[in-house]
C-alpha cells in the first residue's frame, strides 16, 4: 500500500491570517529546496510504485510559484518508473490564482481544492488577510478564473459554531450560486489547532449532530446524484458495504505522512502544528528509516485503536473511531454520536 505524502511546500507561510488556523504562528516564506525534494522523490519512488499521489499543502502552497512546480513536475517525470502514474493535487485559498496558474493546472492535470467557508459574511468571519480585510472577494476571483478555464475543483469549508446558523444558506450558495458539486467540511475543534483563542467557536458533539442533520436534509432535498458531500459519501459507503475513502472514516491514518519544508516528517498536519508527533528528519535520516521506525509503528497502532464505545457499535468497522487527532481523553472520537445518528438515518433510507 502506497503512503501518500502531504508536502508543506512553504511550511506555514501564508498570505492570510485565518484565526482558526492550525498554525497560530506563520513562518516567513521559505520554499522547500529542490535538492531536498529531489532526494525525497528518489527515495519515495524506490519504495512505492503504481498510482502515486502527491498532495501540495500549506500554509499557502501557491506562494512557491509556478516555476517551482514546473521544475518539480519535471523531476517527478524523470525519476518515475515506466508503470508509475503520478498525480498531483493542491489545496489553496485561491486568492493568488491567475490565468497563468489555471493554464498550468490544466496542462499538468493538477487537481485543485479551494478553501471556501460560504457566503461573504460566513467566509470573512475567520478568513482574513494579514491587514484584517476579509478574503472573500479575492477567493471568489480565483474561483471564477478556475471556472473560466473549465477546471473542476472541490471545496473544503471550516465550520465553526457560529457558522451553524447560516449553514443552509451557505449550502445553497455553494451549490446554486457557485455551482459546486464537490463539498467537504472540517469541523472546528480548538484543541486540535495551535490557536486556543476560539473556545466559543468549538463544534461540540451536539453541534455536530445538527451539522449532519442539516447537510443530510439539504442533500436529500437536492436529490442530485452529481452532488458529492464528503461526510455523507463516506457514511453512505460504510452503510452499503463499500470502503469509505476519507482517512477520518476508514482508519487509514497510517497511509499518509506530512513532509515539512525543512525536511521534518510528521503523521499529518493535525499533529505537526506544535512540534508533537515528529517521526524523523530527511536531512539526517532516510525515508525508509523514518517510515519503518518505531515511532511510525506506534503511530499506526494508535491510529487504529478503538474505544469502549466501539465495542458494541454496529458501525465501528466503517467509522474506525474517527480521526485520532479528534479523540477525547478516554480515546473516543468526539463526534461519535453524531456519526451514529447519520449512519442510522442513512440505513433507514436504504430499502431492506
Amino acid at each position: 500500500m502506497n503512503k501518500t505524502p502531504i508536502i508543506k511546500v512553504v511550511g506555514t507561510a501564508c498570505n492570510l491570517r485565518c484565526d482558526y488556523c492550525f498554525f497560530a504562528e506563520h513562518c516567513k516564506r521559505k520554499v522547500i529546496s529542490i535538492e531536498l525534494l529531489k532526494s525525497f522523490f528518489e527515495q519515495y519512488l524506490k519504495m512505492f510504485s503504481g498510482q502515486i499521489n502527491f498532495i501540495w499543502h500549506g500554509g499557502e502552497p501557491l506562494l512557491a510559484g509556478i516555476d517551482f512546480y514546473q521544475t518539480i513536475i519535471g523531476i517527478q517525470q524523470s525519476l518515475k518508473n515506466n508503470n508509475d502514474e503520478i498525480r498531483n493535487s493542491i489545496q489553496t485559498n485561491a486568492t493568488l490564482i491567475t490565468n497563468d496558474w489555471c493554464k498550468f493546472f490544466k496542462q499538468n492535470k493538477i487537481a485543485v481544492g479551494v478553501s471556501l467557508d460560504g457566503m461573504e459574511a460566513s467566509h470573512n468571519r475567520h478568513r482574513k488577510f494579514i491587514n484584517g480585510k476579509g478574503s472573500f472577494q479575492a477567493t471568489m476571483a480565483g474561483i471564477h478564473k478556475l471556472q473560466d478555464h473549465e477546471i473542476n475543483f472541490g471545496t473544503i469549508a471550516t465550520l465553526t459554531k457560529s457558522g451553524l446558523a447560516n449553514l443552509e444558506k451557505d449550502l445553497e450558495f455553494f451549490v446554486k450560486e457557485v455551482r459546486l458539486n464537490r463539498l467537504a467540511f472540517n469541523l472546528f475543534a480548538d484543541d486540535s489547532t495551535g490557536n486556543q483563542q476560539l473556545t466559543d467557536e468549538n463544534i461540540s458533539s451536539a453541534d455536530a449532530e445538527i451539522f449532519y442533520q442539516k447537510i443530510m436534509q439539504f442533500w436529500l432535498e437536492e436529490n442530485n446524484r452529481d452532488l458529492s458531500i464528503r461526510e455523507i459519501d463516506n457514511c453512505l459507503s460504510g452503510v452499503i458495504g463499500k470502503w469509505p475513502r476519507n482517512c477520518s472514516f476508514n482508519g487509514s491514518c497510517a497511509d499518509y505522512f506530512s513532509l515539512n519544508n525543512n525536511g521534518e516528517i510528521y503523521p499529518c498536519e493535525r499533529v505537526s502544528f506544535n512540534g508533537s508527533g515528529l517521526l524523523g528528519d530527511l536531512r539526517t535520516q532516510t525515508l525508509d528509516e523514518i517510515l519503518t521506525s518505531k515511532q511510525f509503528d506506534q503511530h499506526c497502532c494508535q491510529s487504529t485503536k478503538q474505544s469502549l464505545n466501539c465495542v458494541n457499535c454496529p458501525y465501528s468497522q466503517f467509522c474506525n473511531n474517527g480521526c485520532m487527532a479528534l479523540r477525547d481523553k478516554d480515546g473516543c472520537f468526539r463526534y461519535c454520536s453524531a456519526r451514529q445518528t447519520a449512519y442510522r438515518r442513512l440505513s433507514d433510507l436504504i430499502p431492506k
